[in-house]
């Protein structure tokens, strides 16, 4: 295994045995992921002196219990910016690891079953709603572990991008040529609630045929398809809503040009 060193500090040589043990390849660069924590620490703070004020009062008995329920939620909130003040993140051409001191994750790429990108904000004002942030990721593996990748991260706009889209790439090469071979033997593929196979797209019951299809975008915020002739979308969705929608639209751009 190529072993360099991050930017920032030396990978660890702990991490470097578990990369090589789990054959995660090459390391690619690694980040400290320290979250954003004292919003919550305000917010407990001036529980407990608004708590402190009725101690005294007739409201004694519940603002004493009230007073050790935040307590133990300060102890949370100690051991929670302890471990995720030392979390990090090293990326490696098959997969990568998450460390903190009281846990660490690792995720090979084949092992990813499911990955969403970007952040959706839903807001009764339709027209509010939509992308809130395009560069955070969220996967889930086969065994239904998750990891994140958020704005409550202490990480830069282009620090958040960067890790999004390599995590984003390597997903979708390692299980592209997969779903192409499935295409090709005619499975029905499952992109939840779409569905791609030579025939066609399903939505709902609904069926869609590769020679009817007049328009497909996917991304970077929205996803489109329209049916030949119609002025409404016969499907659409936001890019956050959509499961492995990475994936989605490397098949398609492959398969949609190949149908027509």
């Amino acid at each position: 295994m190529q072993q360099e060193c991050s930017p920032w500090q030396p990978v660890p040589a702990s991490i470097l045995r578990q990369a090589e043990a789990r054959g995660l390849g090459d390391w690619l660069f690694s980040y400290r992921l320290p979250q954003k924590t004292w919003g919550c620490l305000f917010l407990l703070l001036a529980l407990l002196f608004m708590e402190l004020i009725f101690v005294g009062s007739p409201l004694a008995l519940g603002a004493l219990i009230t007073l050790g329920i935040t307590l133990g939620l300060l102890v949370l909130w100690a051991f929670w910016t302890f471990d995720t003040s030392r979390s990090r993140l090293d990326l490696f051409s098959n997969g990568f690891i998450h460390t903190s001191p009281l846990n660490q994750q690792i995720f090979p790429w084949k092992e990813i079953k499911t990955l969403w990108r970007g952040t959706y904000e839903n807001s009764s004002d339709t027209q509010s709603a939509g992308v809130q942030d395009i560069d955070t990721i969220k996967i889930r593996d086969k065994q239904g572990r998750g990891f994140e990748i958020s704005t409550f991260h202490k990480l830069s706009e282009h620090e958040r991008a960067r890790i999004c889209d390599t995590i984003e790439s390597y997903f979708v090469a390692t299980h592209l040529p997969a779903l192409l071979e499935g295409y090709q033997r005619g499975e029905i593929l499952n992109f939840d609630p779409l569905y791609v196979s030579r025939d066609g797209l399903l939505n709902k019951g609904d069926f869609l045929p590769w020679s009817q299809v007049e328009k497909i975008e996917i991304g970077p915020e929205r996803i489109v398809i329209r049916r030949e002739g119609r002025t409404s979308d016969w499907y659409h969705t936001w890019v956050p809503l959509q499961p492995n929608a990475c994936l989605l639209k490397a098949l398609v751009e492959i398969v949609h040009l190949a149908a027509r």
